[in-house]
């Protein structure tokens, strides 16, 4: 089933909002187009980051001029990627504490602005807080690496020269690998380890990854929009990760969806289910928002499962995406 967009004419109530202020023109997207009249919350609790303040904080004072158009309850949180425990622990506790005066006990994140580890950690908090959830999520209209470029970067990459890639691509490189204590699963004595990864264009973070996670097997799986005009950045991909798994053993996919939630899940549990007798799995969505809510959703199915996150050494907010595509809706 496709993903709705969003429908802005909609009345039905949420009683809870979360969102992050993060640099991305997109991260106000959906409260500028939400109708005062029609969309209605009764708190919200937004997510300020510690890192990189000064390119995150004008857009959160502009995020939260927009909020207090439709609640004056908001609940701030500052949030340091690198400390996914500390994350979880708060959200918990002030979803909890806004929980207690919800009448329909419902929530709506827009993850437009979070990075992939705070997407499955506001997933994580409203699910312990037995909140019937929504995802709201804005595409961008552009994304980096623009088309110009490809090649060039593709040369860079291939000649491994790290000094230069770093001046292509959206982050510099890998600092850390977080496995956070809710999504460290249920590895087996004496099993295996196959790493899925859902590949983007930051083939320096992956590098770091497979290196230290060191599998015994890797799935890629390289994501295809479903706007024909995205098609190509798949391609680009496939291109970026091409050295980086041929030491490895691995094998591609390459029919997964960079949106379509239902369509991503049954793909990873057709994997799953071939390889769980013999492999213990880990996931690492490096692509898509949406693919970060297909990985929650299917640990949440399999918790024996590890999500897996990375945190770049800085991520460079000129070379990131641009402009507001569609806003659309996932109901968990």
């Amino acid at each position: 089933m496709a993903v709705p967009e969003f429908d802005f004419a909609s009345e039905e109530p949420y009683d809870l909002f979360i969102a992050a202020g993060g640099f991305e023109e997109r991260v106000l997207t959906f409260t500028r187009r939400a109708n005062v009249s029609k969309f209605s919350i009764k708190q919200a609790i937004l997510l300020r980051y510690v890192t990189q303040r000064e390119d995150n904080e004008p857009n959160f004072n502009r995020l939260m001029t927009r909020v207090k158009k439709f609640t004056d309850n908001i609940e701030i949180i500052d949030v340091d990627v690198r400390k996914p425990d500390k994350i979880m622990k708060v959200l918990v506790e002030k979803v909890h504490s806004a929980s207690t005066s919800l009448n329909i006990r419902s929530a709506v994140i827009d993850i437009s602005g979070m990075a992939d580890v705070l997407i499955c950690c506001c997933l994580r908090a409203a699910d312990i807080n037995r909140l019937r959830t929504s995802v709201v999520y804005t595409e961008a209209s552009d994304y980096y690496p623009r088309e110009p470029k490809w090649h060039d970067i593709i040369d860079v990459v291939e000649n491994e020269d790290f000094e230069v890639m770093a001046e292509y691509l959206q982050t510099a490189g890998l600092e850390d690998i977080q496995i956070p204590t809710d999504f460290k699963g249920n590895n087996r004595p004496g099993y295996k380890a196959c790493l899925f990864v859902m590949a983007g264009y930051e083939p320096n973070r992956v590098q770091g990854l497979v290196d230290d996670y060191a599998p015994n097997a890797i799935v890629v799986f390289y994501g295809k929009s479903p706007h024909e005009r995205l098609h190509g950045r798949q391609w680009l991909s496939i291109k970026l990760h091409k050295y980086i798994f041929g030491g490895w053993r691995y094998r591609e996919r390459k029919d997964i969806s960079t949106l379509e939630v239902e369509k991503i899940l049954d793909i990873l549990e057709n994997e799953y289910q071939t390889l769980r007798s013999e492999y213990d799995v880990g996931i690492a969505s490096q692509c898509s928002k949406m693919q970060t809510v297909a990985s929650y959703i299917f640990w949440k199915q399999h918790p024996e499962v590890q999500l897996i996150f990375t945190t770049p050494v800085k991520w460079e907010s000129k070379r990131y995406s641009e402009g507001e595509g569609q806003t659309f809706l996932f109901d968990l």
